[in-house]
């Protein structure tokens, strides 16, 4: 651990409890699924030169880091964010990232924690603009208590550890939320902005669409992202709303023109003809070539 001495901010200090003492706490996990949100591990780290990078491969848990004194460099899912003190880093489960030093940067102090439950992505989505990425926070003292705080409790061990920290990770994320706000970087604005740009990417490519990993990679989300987002923010999965789409067209194209079934499934992006009437007859009760009799003879009665 360093033993530097230059000045730090208030803010940028070690907690005087980890002098001599435990730095690091282990929650051990349930026995059954966790609904909400719950910590796993928490603790305060240094990464000094010469040392390897973190590295964290799909983990189960998303990923807080404070950082407090040194220069780093931060890597997630392509993205990549310089590291300074004061500078929250984030990570939803799943994702692969590291963190590093960076090139003359002598040691990198920071808090970290892990955090599971079913509702783990959803907050980290509520208090951020991504799944991944970094901000500079221009007031880091409260959220440097905060992470102290955490870590404090949890290396105490109390009779009620888990609920304790937990309720201070939650004010920790409202926190880390407000400033995004007054950063212009509100995360529910920045995800309904992606979610309508999946939609209109879909709108204008269904037919040529048959996998979500196409639709996420043109709008540089990740697949696992394009699913949230929609489970969000719409009644149908994005495969769902694909579907939905290459159907409607084909309906029309079956009460407007003359086209074989054939030709108007490939025209909606379907080159096997038996899958396309599979699907339509499931949405619309008939297969194409029923549908297209149906309801020209209602069409002519009508008239």
């Amino acid at each position: 651990m360093s033993n530097e001495t230059q000045a730090r901010p208030t803010w940028s200090r070690r907690h005087p409890s980890w002098h001599g003492k435990p730095c690091e706490f282990d929650v051990t996990l349930p026995t059954t699924p966790v609904q909400d949100l719950a910590v796993r591990w928490g603790g305060y780290q240094y990464l000094a030169g010469g040392d390897p990078p973190n590295v964290h491969t799909s983990l189960p848990y998303g990923l807080l880091i404070f950082a407090v004194s040194g220069d780093g460099r931060f890597a997630c899912e392509g993205g990549h964010w310089p590291v300074r003190p004061g500078t929250i880093l984030w990570a939803s489960p799943g994702l692969s990232c590291r963190v590093e030093l960076a090139p003359g940067s002598p040691g990198l102090e920071h808090y970290a924690l892990l955090l599971f439950g079913k509702k783990t992505t959803a907050r980290f989505e509520r208090s951020f603009t991504s799944e991944a990425g970094a901000a500079q926070l221009i007031d880091p003292d409260s959220i440097a208590h905060l992470f102290e705080a955490i870590i404090d409790e949890g290396c105490a061990q109390s009779e009620h550890v888990d609920r304790n920290c937990i309720d201070l990770v939650k004010v920790l994320l409202r926190r880390l939320e407000d400033h995004m706000i007054r950063e212009g970087r509100l995360a529910g604005s920045n995800a309904r902005e992606t979610y309508y740009r999946a939609r209109r990417y879909i709108q204008m490519n269904y037919a040529s669409c048959s996998e979500l990993k196409e639709i996420a990679s043109a709008i540089g989300i990740s697949t696992p992202y394009l699913c949230r987002l929609f489970e969000r923010y719409d009644i149908l999965s994005p495969f769902g709303y694909l579907t939905q789409l290459k159907l409607i067209k084909g309906q029309r194209l079956l009460e407007t023109s003359d086209l074989p079934a054939r030709e108007i499934g490939e025209a909606v992006g379907y080159s096997d003809p038996a899958l396309f009437s599979r699907k339509f007859k499931h949405a619309y009760g008939r297969s194409p070539a029923k549908y297209r009799k149906h309801y020209r003879e209602t069409t002519q009665d009508l008239g």
